[in-house]
């Protein structure tokens, strides 16, 4: 998974999967969901990120796998990448 926030085009892009993108669709004004051929979800596009997020610079994430519970927060002007596994953090349930 991988966002990235273009601060000249006000654009927030959440990529959710590699596959090729079959169909774009307009969900709401300003927020596009683009599906691959078996109808998954691909990515997510929202157009005015800075009217409609709180801080399209920032995120905040939660990694819940097994034993391991990670929560962090990243801040970048520009992009960021994800990547969880190397994130996760031992902690007891």
């Amino acid at each position: 998974m991988r966002a990235t926030y273009d601060s000249v085009r006000d654009v927030l892009t959440i990529i959710l999967a590699s596959t090729p993108v079959e169909e774009s669709d307009e969900i709401n004004h300003g927020v596009i969901v683009d599906y691959d051929k078996e109808g998954n979800i691909v990515s997510l596009e929202i157009l005015d990120a800075s009217q409609r997020v709180e801080n399209p610079n920032s995120m905040e994430f939660n990694v819940n796998q097994s034993s391991f519970i990670s929560k962090s927060r990243i801040s970048d002007p520009s992009t960021f990448t994800a990547n969880p596994v190397s994130a996760m953090t031992p902690r007891a349930l």
